[in-house]
């Protein structure tokens, strides 16, 4: 008998793939939504959904959500922070550092095999990337680089960490549960 066609390697399949990319596209897209205007920039949960995903997915999945919710504004959802559609306005560096954040998340914790702090530095360096992405087109787009600074770090500098703790907390917790069921033979 032959093997299923959608069976890629591991114990994973290009179905259960779609899946991980989809829910974690549509993660960014729920926790832009959880939105305080502070600015040009709002205070979102995005940066921790994508670190979330990059600690979850190997690095084409986390890419590929990050397109994903990108394609979605891009075609006129108001998937971004605001209701916003559209691929420009002042927090669209940002959201391009999503592309590369995940993916490199990713692969610094390991695929998601990482150590807590191997996983902790990894989602510091991601958002640190965002950041970078996002107050370089920031700057640009005000004209002044000390007012991106100030309008789109500066109002983060305590939740960032907490959004990193958080996630890097979620992975650990999953990771507990799973053990769980393999030890009782759920998986």
């Amino acid at each position: 008998m032959a093997e299923s066609a959608v069976r890629v390697t591991g114990r994973f399949n290009v179905g259960s793939g779609v899946l991980r990319v989809a829910g974690f596209g549509l993660l960014v897209a729920l926790a832009a939504q959880v939105s305080i205007p502070v600015g040009p920039v709002p205070i979102t949960l995005q940066t921790g959904a994508v670190v979330l995903a990059g600690l979850l997915l190997c690095p084409r999945e986390a890419a590929g959500a990050m397109a994903l919710y990108l394609g979605l504004g891009f075609l006129g959802l108001p998937v971004f922070a605001g209701g916003q559609a559209g691929l420009t306005g002042a927090t669209f560096g940002y959201r391009a550092g999503f592309l590369v954040a995940a993916p490199l998340v990713s692969i610094v914790a390991g695929g998601g095999c990482g150590g807590l702090c191997r996983m902790a530095v990894a989602a510091a360096l991601g958002t640190t990337v965002v950041f970078v992405c996002g107050v370089g087109w920031l700057a640009a787009y005000t004209g002044s680089l000390s007012t991106a600074v100030a309008t789109g770090v500066l109002p983060f500098v305590v939740g960032e960490p907490l959004k990193i703790g958080a996630a890097v907390s979620a992975v650990c917790a999953v990771r507990g549960l799973k053990s769980r069921w393999i030890a009782r033979g759920r998986l």
